[in-house]
């Protein structure tokens, strides 16, 4: 209990202290490109980067979140940064090696699908009367890379959902379609093609 309790209060300052600063394409620009930076540079993640990722990046959408949907996008992120977390500690490696423990076993790899989808759909939801879709994708797009995964396994990836969800216009789709992505039947093929390189001896 007590482990979590650090992250939950570096968490809510970071809500409580951003600045409104006027958001545009070129804030917008310099904070995804800021997110790219910090954590496609070959080195492992700490907790200390994490919350910066999410510091930079509410800092850009706050001023587009209502209080409720902020709300809703900040428990549903909480619950997906707590997937990542092991004794009070964010660390990516440790909810990959989590993910795949998992996902050898079917209840829970049943449950972990389910908690998946709930967070993104959360948060999904919370931008979705606010924020037009591009802006939707770049988001989730900066989660995978605060998870770690390699822009050239992401960025593919996002472009291809991209088309998809903007000419369907349909949300549930392109959630699936992320899903389909990490939840294939190849599970070890996807994991290594995505985390190989961010996990491993060290």
């Amino acid at each position: 209990m007590d482990a979590q309790k650090p992250q939950q209060q570096d968490f809510d300052s970071i809500l409580n202290s951003l600045p409104k600063p006027a958001v545009g394409p070129l804030q917008k620009a310099k904070c995804v490109e800021f997110v790219k930076k910090l954590t496609h540079n070959g080195t492992k993640s700490d907790q200390e980067k994490i919350l910066a990722t999410f510091n930079g990046w509410l800092k850009f959408m706050r001023d587009k979140l209502s209080e409720e949907s902020k709300a809703l996008f900040k428990d549903a992120l909480t619950r997906l940064l707590g997937m990542m977390q092991r004794d009070g500690k964010i660390v990516p490696e440790v909810f990959v090696s989590e993910f795949e423990a998992k996902l050898k076993d079917e209840a829970s790899a049943a449950q972990l699908r389910k908690d998946w989808l709930s967070c993104w759909s959360d948060m999904f939801t919370a931008c979705d009367s606010n924020r037009d879709n591009r802006l939707v994708l770049d988001e989730a797009q900066t989660l995978l890379l605060a998870f770690n995964v390699p822009l050239e396994f992401s960025e593919p990836l996002f472009e291809l959902l991209c088309d998809e969800f903007e000419e369907t216009l349909d949300r549930r789709s392109y959630i699936a379609s992320m899903n389909d992505y990490f939840f294939t039947e190849d599970r070890d093929s996807v994991f290594g093609q995505l985390f190989g390189s961010s996990v491993g001896d060290q």
